[in-house]
C-alpha cells in the first residue's frame, strides 16, 4: 500500500510542502511540452525544486526577500515558486498580460524587489537592458544577483504571516497587489479536504495563469493531500481533459458552457430525447443514477475525460441553464464563491447543491451582511493582510478596522444558510434620474436564452438610459433576435419604469480576452463593453445591430 493511502492527515504546513513531495512516489505532474504529454513524479519534482533552491541560496536569496516571478505557465515556474516558498522568500507573481508593457526597472522600484525571475520568452520579448537582479525562471542555471536591502530605495516590512503577493481586481475593479497570509492559506487547504474528501487517484486540472493565487492554491492542495496535478494552456483545455483525464476541474463558467453549446447544437429531436432520459434518471436513487448517467450520456462525460467527480465554477455567476443541464446529465458541477482577498467564502457540494446559490459558508459564522446587503467576511486567520502600495484611505474601504474584509458583493441568505449573490456594489448602475439598478439579475435572465452568448447591461454616466449589449451565437437567426426582444419586453414589464432597459444592441462579435471584452480571468469587462459599444448606445429607441 502506498504512502499516499497510509499517511495520517495532518494540519497543513506550507513550510513542509516540498518535503511532502518525497513521500508521494506514485503521484505525478502532467503537462504538454512541444505537443507531447510529459510526466514528472513528485519525488523528481522535489529534486528539481531543491536544485533551484540551492542555486538561489548560492546567489544570495534569503528569507523575507521580495522576489518577483514574471512569465507564462510552465513546469519551471512551479519549480521556482516552490523553491522560493521553501526558502521563506516573499514571491510577487506578476500577470504577464497586465504588465506586458511595464519596464522591469519600474517593477523593481514600485514593488521594492530584491530580485526578479522572468521567463526566457519575457526577457527576449522585452529586449531591455540587462541587470544583475534579473534572472531566468529555470530549474538549473539560475543566474541572479539580488539587491541588498541597503540598495533599495525603501525596504517595507510585512506582517510575518505574509509569504506571497498576488494581483486581483477583486473588490476594487482595479488591479491591486494583495499580501497573502500563510495561516489563512493553510486553513483553506485543510477546508478543501474536509468539504471534498480527496482520493489518491484524484487529479486536478490547472489551466488559468499561475500568477493568479487560486491556481497556486490548487497546487498546494494537490501536494498536501496527495493527488496528481495536470497543467495545460487554456487553448489546450479540451485536449488536456480528454488525454489527461482529471477528476477535478475548477474555473470560470466558460469552462462548462462548452458542453452546453455542444448540447444546443444537437438536432432538436436528439435534444428532446436526452432531456427526457435525464428527467427519468432524476427519479432513480442517487447511487444508481450516478452509475447509469456516464453510460447514457457518454459523449458528454468523455469530453471532460470520463473521470470527473468534482467541477467547481467560480469567478463569475454561472448560467442557470448551464447548471440545470449538468444536473440533468448528473455531472458534478457546483458553484463556489470567493475573492483573492478572502479565499473561498462559500461553496456548494455535489451532494448538497442548490442551483442559483453559491452554497453554504466554508467557515460557518464568518459572514455578515451590511444594511445594503454587502457581504463582509471575518476569518480567525485571514487569507490576506491588505494591499501593497495602496494609500491607507483606499485600502480601508476593503480591509476594515475590525479585521473584516468588505467584498463589494451584495448577497442574501436563504432559510437553510445558502448564500446568493445579488450583484456587485461597483456594478450598481445609477440612471440620470437617480434610480439604482443591479444589472446581474437581468443579464442572467437574458443569458439563459439558448442563442445568447453574452448579455451586458450598461447605463448611467454618459449613457442617457439603461441599455444592453447582446452577443448572439453565430447560428442565431432573425427569429431568435425577435425572441430576445420579446424576452426583454417581458423583463421590462416586471421592472419600474426608471429601471427598464430602453435600448438593445445586437452583435455577433464574440467576447474574448483578445478583443479586451473579457478579463484574463474570463469575466466580462463592463467598462470595456461601454467603450466598445457606447457610441452605438447613445440614443434611446429603436434596436440596432452592430
Amino acid at each position: 500500500m502506498s504512502a499516499v493511502q497510509t499517511r495520517p492527515e495532518a494540519v497543513p504546513d506550507l513550510d513542509l510542502l516540498v518535503d511532502r513531495l518525497g513521500d508521494l512516489p506514485d503521484r505525478r505532474l502532467l503537462r504538454f511540452e512541444h505537443g507531447k504529454l510529459v510526466s514528472t513524479s513528485y519525488p523528481a519534482l522535489q529534486e528539481d525544486i531543491r536544485t533551484a533552491a540551492q542555486e538561489l541560496v548560492e546567489a544570495g536569496v534569503t528569507a523575507r526577500m521580495r522576489v518577483g516571478l514574471l512569465g507564462e505557465n510552465s513546469y519551471e515556474w512551479i519549480v521556482c515558486d516552490l523553491a522560493l516558498l521553501s526558502l521563506g522568500a516573499i514571491t510577487i507573481t506578476f500577470p504577464t498580460d497586465e504588465y506586458r508593457t511595464t519596464p522591469l526597472e519600474r517593477l523593481q522600484e514600485e514593488f521594492a524587489l530584491h530580485a526578479l525571475l522572468a521567463s526566457q520568452r519575457e526577457c527576449e520579448r522585452r529586449e531591455e537592458a540587462e541587470h544583475g537582479w534579473i534572472g531566468t525562471i529555470a530549474v538549473a542555471g539560475i543566474r541572479v544577483e539580488p539587491l541588498s536591502s541597503d540598495e533599495l530605495d525603501e525596504d517595507p516590512q510585512h506582517p510575518e504571516d505574509v509569504f506571497t503577493m498576488a494581483f486581483s481586481s477583486g473588490t476594487s475593479g482595479r488591479l491591486k497587489c494583495i499580501m497573502l497570509g500563510k495561516r489563512g492559506t493553510e486553513d483553506l487547504v485543510a477546508a478543501y479536504h474536509e468539504a471534498f474528501p480527496f482520493r489518491p487517484d484524484d487529479a486536478i486540472q490547472i489551466v488559468l495563469p499561475l500568477s493568479a493565487f487560486q491556481q497556486r492554491l490548487m497546487i498546494y492542495a494537490a501536494i498536501w493531500h496527495g493527488f496528481d496535478m495536470h497543467m495545460v494552456a487554456l487553448a489546450q483545455l479540451m485536449r488536456g481533459l480528454r488525454e489527461m483525464r482529471p477528476t477535478i476541474l475548477a474555473g470560470p463558467p466558460v469552462f462548462y458552457e462548452v458542453l452546453e453549446n455542444r448540447f444546443r447544437n444537437l438536432p432538436a429531436g436528439k435534444r428532446r430525447l436526452l432531456l427526457a432520459v435525464g428527467q427519468a434518471l432524476q427519479l432513480l436513487p442517487r447511487p444508481l443514477r450516478e452509475r447509469l448517467a456516464p453510460r447514457v450520456f457518454a459523449p458528454f462525460y468523455d469530453a471532460y475525460g470520463g473521470r470527473m467527480r468534482l467541477m467547481l465554477s467560480g469567478s463569475a455567476p454561472s448560467r442557470l441553464s448551464t447548471l440545470r443541464l449538468y444536473r440533468l446529465l448528473c455531472m458534478p458541477l457546483v458553484q463556489a464563491y470567493g475573492l483573492t482577498e478572502t479565499g473561498f467564502i462559500s461553496w456548494n457540494l455535489p451532494w448538497r447543491n442548490r442551483l442559483g446559490s453559491v452554497g453554504p459558508l466554508v467557515f460557518p459564522g464568518t459572514v455578515t451582511l451590511r444594511d445594503d446587503g454587502e457581504i463582509v467576511v471575518k476569518y480567525p486567520n485571514p487569507q490576506s493582510h491588505g494591499y501593497f502600495g495602496v494609500p491607507a484611505g483606499e485600502e480601508a474601504k476593503t480591509f476594515l478596522s475590525d479585521g473584516s474584509i468588505a467584498t463589494g458583493d451584495i448577497g442574501r441568505f436563504d432559510e437553510d444558510g445558502f448564500l446568493y449573490i445579488v450583484g456587485r456594489k461597483k456594478e450598481l448602475l445609477i440612471t440620470r434620474g437617480g434610480y439604482k439598478v443591479q444589472p446581474e439579475p437581468i443579464e442572467q435572465e437574458l443569458a439563459d436564452h439558448e442563442k445568447v452568448d453574452r448579455a451586458v447591461v450598461v447605463g448611467g454616466d454618459e449613457l442617457p438610459t439603461l441599455a444592453a449589449v447582446v452577443s448572439l451565437r453565430s447560428e442565431a437567426s432573425e427569429t431568435d433576435e425577435a425572441d430576445v426582444r420579446a424576452l426583454f419586453a417581458r423583463l421590462n414589464e416586471g421592472l419600474p419604469r426608471a429601471g427598464r432597459v430602453d435600448r438593445i444592441l445586437f452583435t455577433r462579435e464574440e467576447f474574448s480576452i483578445d478583443n479586451g471584452l473579457l478579463t484574463r480571468n474570463l469575466k466580462v469587462d463592463r467598462r470595456a463593453v461601454v467603450e466598445r459599444f457606447g457610441a452605438d448606445l447613445g440614443g434611446i429607441g429603436a434596436e440596432q445591430r452592430a
